[in-house]
């Protein structure tokens, strides 16, 4: 009673609502923990955020009362526990004092899978039972506390959660602990292992991320590890031996359209995939956090480029070729965001363009590189060019980069693009309507099927404007290897198509709007058209 009395009011409070319980349940505990007032600072004598890198999180006891535990656990910024049940625990709950990461898995017939992988908010209380396969971590920046009641009305033998099972899925195996369930435990504190275990394709490429980051962090404070098993999980990160069941589970959960059809499941396998780039990235020691298209140039033409060059822009160029009153062979083009310039290129080799006569300018310094091997181009703003030394006969902009300016400064763009024309010349560009998101893919593949761009879009609201924001992953496989790139979000401003229509009327003389791939004319009153794309033609 006199260690039970020095505790802080809330614990005394658990442990006085615990043993007046009679009917015992995750639930039960959960509400304990949901309807107490628990403050983080009445666990703070017990924090343990200055535990060893050998431990994946640090782990104290508040109370043993014999057939249950309070605990607390310290999480630093990175800090993971392996996949694991509680053993011999029946029932318990965790509060959490800060922002946690927390995954749960389905085990059946040792298959093992992801189910959910989630955010917790500071106060948030989950229940914690026998059935339960779970993993916490913290991803942020700051550390973060969470305490644990645990029970076992049979376990006062101190027992409360001996014999753990914890996942060791890129070796395979069930270990049973009966302490700290943290990644790469030494042989000794593994009681037993048990083999058959097989992890699915998600499940699998996160734990041996999270795997090489403790390694990592183990080796920066110079604690011994196993060289073997942290070159194998490298080898792992990278390897394409999974890549035909991952697409075989894509073929399920993707339509014909390339939309997902388990938002559940598309939002755990991106949240794996991005993590699992982010840590090739380490090992690659690639990417360019100032430019979003850095690693995106190189895979551009593959997933974009070609695709929509052969789906739509091909024919519109067509189309615009005969409704425009311009020698193609004289004409000088200035392509405002020219990307990788393939356009730019079928201008040349399929429309008789003069290459000299075709130069382009991006702001990607990486698209810049991969264009320069086609056409004349550099890097820079092209909204910042100077009429008074050169004007342009057509100015072209492909791929709605004019939506991905801030809409406060798309009017002046379109003025800006004007001032560079010569009298009589055009404006070529295309763009997408408010609800492109309806169109818009999750899933694409490159022609030969070696490249698959995951992406995933999302109406967002800035100021009183509406925007389609869509993150972006892309794997690359072949000859053994996987290769992740994390591109990151990319925002265009959804423009009303009546605004857009407005703005060109200013200063051009002549604005026609068409469908982008059926070419039909779009009506003065339209918002949209059938296809989300439309091609402006206006002439200066």
């Amino acid at each position: 009673m006199e260690v039970k009395q020095s505790l802080p009011r809330s614990i005394i409070q658990i442990i006085e609502r615990i043993e007046a319980l009679e009917d015992f349940s995750p639930a039960a505990v959960r509400s304990i923990l949901r309807d107490l007032d628990i403050t983080q600072n009445d666990i703070s004598d017990w924090a343990d955020f200055e535990h060893s890198n050998a431990d994946s999180y640090g782990r104290k006891m508040i109370y043993n009362g014999g057939y249950y535990e309070i605990m607390t656990m310290s999480w630093n910024p990175g800090d993971y526990s392996s996949i694991h049940d509680h053993g011999s625990t029946q029932w318990g709950a965790v509060k959490v004092f800060g922002e946690l990461e927390h995954a749960t898995f389905l085990l059946r017939d040792l298959h093992l899978s992801t189910l959910s992988r989630s955010c917790l908010k500071f106060g948030s209380v989950i229940a914690v039972g026998h059935e339960l396969i779970h993993q916490m971590g913290n991803p942020g920046k700051v550390g973060v506390q969470s305490l644990h009641v645990y029970g076992n009305v049979d376990g006062r033998n101190g027992e409360i959660t001996a014999d753990a099972r914890l996942f060791e899925v890129n070796k395979r195996v069930i270990q049973r602990v009966d302490g700290g369930v943290f990644f790469h435990l030494p042989t000794q504190q593994v009681r037993r292992e048990e083999k058959g275990l097989t992890p699915d394709f998600m499940t699998e490429l996160r734990n041996g991320v999270e795997g090489l980051r403790r390694f990592e962090s183990m080796k920066k404070d110079s604690i011994s590890i196993d060289e073997g098993y942290y070159r194998e999980l490298i080898t792992i990160l990278f390897s394409n031996s999974r890549i035909e069941e991952l697409c075989e589970e894509l073929e399920e959960q993707v339509d014909d359209a390339g939309h997902a059809i388990d938002s559940l499941y598309w939002k755990n396998l991106n949240t794996e995939l991005i993590e699992a780039a982010k840590q090739q990235a380490v090992y690659l020691d690639s990417g360019d956090e100032h430019d979003s298209f850095g690693s995106y140039a190189q895979l551009y033409d593959e997933v974009i480029g070609k695709l929509c060059l052969d789906s739509f822009m091909r024919n519109y160029w067509d189309f615009v070729l005969k409704h425009i009153d311009v020698d193609v062979k004289s004409a000088e083009l200035f392509s405002i965001g020219c990307g990788t310039g393939i356009i730019e290129e079928h201008l040349i080799k399929e429309q008789s363009f003069n290459k000299e006569q075709i130069y382009g300018m991006d702001l990607s310094e990486a698209m810049v590189y991969e264009a320069r091997k086609r056409i004349h181009a550099d890097v820079g703003n092209a909204l910042e060019l100077d009429p008074s030394i050169k004007k342009w006969d057509i100015a072209y902009c492909g791929l709605n980069v004019f939506q991905y300016i801030d809409q406060k400064f798309l009017a002046d763009a379109i003025a800006q693009t004007s001032d560079i024309l010569k009298d009589g010349a055009y404006f070529v560009g295309d763009f997408i309507t408010s609800d492109h998101i309806r169109w818009y893919p999750n899933l694409i593949y490159s022609e030969d099927k070696k490249v698959l761009s995951f992406r995933t879009p999302r109406l967002i609201e800035s100021n009183n404007f509406m925007y389609q924001e869509s993150e972006i992953v892309n794997l690359r496989h072949g000859n053994g290897k996987m290769m992740l790139s994390y591109e990151g979000k990319h925002r265009r401003y959804l423009a009303p198509m009546s605004k857009v229509r407005r703005l060109f009327k200013k200063v051009f003389s002549e604005v026609s709007l068409y469908d982008a791939v059926s070419l039909e004319p779009i009506s003065k009153n339209a918002e949209t058209c059938s296809s989300t794309r439309y091609l402006i033609i206006a002439k200066k």
